[in-house]
């Protein structure tokens, strides 16, 4: 199966997402497939992902992941 029918498959619910979501998405996969290709396939910027990669999180997300632990 070719790898772009593949990374459909595995994220078909991530297509109509929110870019975070489709970037968490690229991020936990990004040991299987390029990133680049899987921005494409996701139709999301290479450099908004990289953005998104070194963003600090926001207050809402600290504030979240404590209250998680």
């Amino acid at each position: 199966m070719p790898w772009a029918q593949l990374v459909q498959r595995k994220s078909y619910r991530h297509l109509l997402a929110p870019a975070p979501v489709r970037f968490q998405f690229i991020a936990e996969h990004a040991h299987e497939y390029p990133i680049q290709r899987m921005c494409h396939v996701l139709e999301v910027s290479v450099s908004g992902y990289y953005a998104w990669r070194t963003r600090p999180l926001s207050e809402h997300a600290r504030k979240m992941a404590t209250c998680a632990n």
